[in-house]
């Protein structure tokens, strides 16, 4: 990831995310990795949650976010909004298509990396689907990647997912300009995740998470894919 941003000239990161908890459950490693960039060229981190404003979770994500960004405290924004948390129920899509548009009218697109889900979401949830959708259609000229989905199998192999990480890695060289791989070998950063999801989403501590927190493999090893091709193209001819 330090290579992409610096290779860019990014200035602005913003996570797109359903629900608070999201980005401790999913894009941990992400965060992580960015809390350890030394990049003094960063002007904001913003982790947009567009559910669940003015309420507990809220709350409990801006704690999230401010330990697993410890490092990056000063340019660290967190924003909630209003909209439906549901299964079943779809957003307004054009207003939650303004809503980030306004968010977004003061960066400058070629320099803005936008992270959200892929196309199914990690779990298949409606309003981490619209999160994708959202962004795909309305940030053609921003750095736009999506957590990939694992297959059912690897998104429960718990560390396991690192052996095939592995041999994934001799068999398929990946492609800088599409994705972006983070591999966690340390047991010591399973426990600090852990520990974040106890101490700050408490409210969401039921017995069923920590079955999550035991057999998921995102927390071992994830992968961000871009989804604009615009700017693959972009990226290709100005690094000739």
């Amino acid at each position: 990831m330090d290579q992409y941003i610096k290779k860019n000239d990014i200035n602005y990161i913003s996570f797109i995310i359903g629900h608070p908890d999201d980005e401790i459950m999913f894009f941990n490693q992400v965060l992580l990795s960015l809390n350890n960039l030394n990049k003094q060229e960063l002007l904001q981190i913003h982790v947009i949650c567009l559910t669940n404003k003015d309420t507990i979770r809220h709350h409990e994500l801006i704690k999230s976010c401010e330990q697993l960004l410890s490092n990056h405290l000063n340019i660290l924004k967190v924003s909630a909004y209003d909209y439906k948390d549901s299964m079943t129920e779809s957003w307004n899509e054009d207003d939650v298509s303004l809503t980030l548009k306004n968010i977004m009218n003061h960066v400058i697109p070629s320099r803005s990396l936008i992270i959200t889900f892929d196309k199914y979401g990690i779990s298949n949830h409606i309003n981490h689907r619209t999160c994708y959708q959202l962004c795909k259609d309305n940030f053609k000229d921003s750095h736009v990647f999506a957590l990939k989905t694992p297959s059912f199998a690897l998104k429960y192999s718990s560390f396991f997912i690192l052996l095939f990480t592995y041999f994934s890695s001799i068999l398929y060289p990946s492609n800088e300009f599409n994705e972006i791989k983070f591999n966690n070998y340390s047991i010591r950063q399973w426990l600090h995740v852990v520990s974040v999801m106890c101490n700050c989403h408490k409210s969401q501590m039921v017995w069923y998470r920590w079955l999550w927190w035991i057999f998921n493999s995102l927390v071992w090893s994830c992968k961000l894919i871009n989804i604009n091709e615009t700017n693959i193209k972009h990226i290709k001819l100005k690094q000739k």
